[in-house]
């Protein structure tokens, strides 16, 4: 019965701020009533029990609507738990945790009390419940995230901490290439090529991007910025290279959206939180973010343009072997702390996922799991990831080292090892989240880098499925 326990165990705050769980007997009784049919299940379809308590709320009978009522806000109870949790990423780097952001959403105190309609106290959870409609093609799991992470108080102390939770996406949609060329040239002095750049990048991303979100609303509405399709990026690259004359790949193009992205964030946080100071400056950010495939000096010289291409075609590469021993060494340190029973298990479900794009709801039953969060536990991928992640900064740094010394110019390597650390850490963490963000995207095929070293990896296993 773990699936229907969301509808009748209600999560709130206790008085000196600690998580509590709580049963709700009537509430349980009532769904078990009406939803019999589904108890036992391990995966309840949300959608259905979610429009028949909607249903259950326009009763005539008092009684009926006070318990659905019920059901649903244990239900969002849960996800804005859930959430507080997901946002504790953040926290990492920017000093907060899950328990510094609950006093803000998870503020619902009593599910069997009616909400309120017109006035008083409004929280989270009510407010939630009193604009969800299941009939506009949105589960109430994707409303709850929505309106958590849009709630005014939340996003005032995530701001103060240095945290806007806005996407790069939609960053980059309402910024002109006018303010991007203000911004780097009156705050973070760069030179006219690299501003330049930054603004044709701007304009071939707008060209693009919104054109087709224009088309995708009118034919679907929603408001949600997906990462750019591979056909949105070679076009963006096409742009590029008729306006700047660059041949970039997909890949690049990517990573310099995003470090654009990721400084325009930053000037907004001190715009908007005046004292808020980051740890490093955003034109430090603009280097590390972007080297060792930073914006290309204008016109340079045939030999130089030739040593440069020499180079990042060979950083790339060492670059993949590095990250393939890494996936080597650590799925094989996995393999051993893993009993001889749960080895096999482990693998597949790791290939069912990387290699087939299959939900953990799909593997369980595939490698004799009762459902995802046994799958989930199974796999460990935050945990396998951060490993990798240290393995592959452990054997990168001196590889790339040696390799820069090869070109690097000789008067310029005094202070190649900490501008060199600095990029590398940032390309992996690049590779790392890009590899965490694609694996909670559902209907997706994996397509990372990570991804993609790692299905080969395990090809040459040949996993029994």
């Amino acid at each position: 019965m773990a699936s229907a326990i969301k509808y009748w165990r209600f999560v709130r705050l206790d008085v000196g701020g600690s998580v509590q769980r709580e049963d709700i007997a009537p509430a349980k009784a009532f769904f078990q009533y009406h939803f019999s049919d589904l108890i036992g299940q391990a995966n309840i379809p949300d959608v259905r029990v979610q429009e028949q308590l909607q249903q259950l709320l326009r009763s005539d009978v008092e009684e009926t609507r006070r318990l659905a009522e019920c059901c649903l806000r244990c239900f969002i109870s849960a996800q804005i738990e859930w959430t507080c949790i997901s946002l504790e990423q953040f926290g990492q780097q920017h000093g907060f945790s899950r328990q510094d952001l609950f006093p803000y959403v998870l503020t619902d105190t009593d599910p069997l009390t009616p909400r309120l309609q017109k006035t008083g106290y409004c929280a989270p959870a009510i407010a939630i419940l009193q604009t969800y409609d299941s009939s506009q093609g949105i589960n109430l799991s994707t409303w709850t995230v929505r309106l958590v992470k849009q709630d005014k108080d939340l996003k005032q102390f995530l701001l103060s901490q240095g945290v806007l939770l806005v996407s790069d996406w939609a960053i980059l949609n309402d910024t002109t290439s006018v303010q991007v060329q203000r911004i780097l040239s009156e705050n973070y002095p760069r030179s006219y090529s690299e501003i330049q750049f930054a603004g044709n990048l701007l304009n071939a991303y707008h060209a693009v991007y919104l054109r087709d979100r224009r088309i995708q609303r009118k034919a679907k509405g929603g408001n949600e910025c997906s990462d750019p399709t591979v056909n949105q990026l070679q076009e963006i690259a096409q742009q590029l290279r008729e306006t700047q004359s660059l041949n970039l790949s997909n890949e690049s193009v990517l990573a310099r959206l995003r470090a654009l992205a990721a400084i325009l964030r930053q000037h907004r946080i001190q715009v908007r939180v005046k004292s808020f100071q980051p740890q490093q400056s955003l034109d430090s950010q603009w280097q590390n973010r972007l080297l060792p495939f930073d914006v290309p000096a204008p016109a340079p010289e045939p030999d130089a343009e030739v040593e440069q291409n020499e180079f990042l075609s060979q950083y790339r590469q060492e670059f993949e072997r590095c990250l393939d021993q890494a996936i080597v060494q650590v799925t094989n340190a996995r393999l051993m702390l893993l009993k001889r029973s749960k080895d096999q298990q482990w693998l597949k479900a790791l290939y069912l996922m990387h290699c087939q794009s299959m939900k953990m709801s799909e593997i369980a039953p595939l490698v004799d799991l009762p459902a995802q969060y046994a799958v989930s536990r199974l796999l460990k991928l935050r945990e396998f990831r951060t490993d990798i992640r240290r393995y592959l900064l452990g054997i990168l740094g001196d590889r790339i080292q040696q390799l820069a010394q090869s070109y690097a110019d000789p008067t310029r390597l005094q202070n190649l090892d900490q501008r060199l650390n600095a990029a590398l850490e940032e390309q992996v963490d690049n590779v790392m989240e890009a590899a965490e963000a694609e694996t909670n995207i559902a209907n997706r095929p994996l397509s990372s880098l990570f991804a993609r070293r790692l299905c080969l990896h395990l090809d040459d296993r040949r996993i029994e499925l």
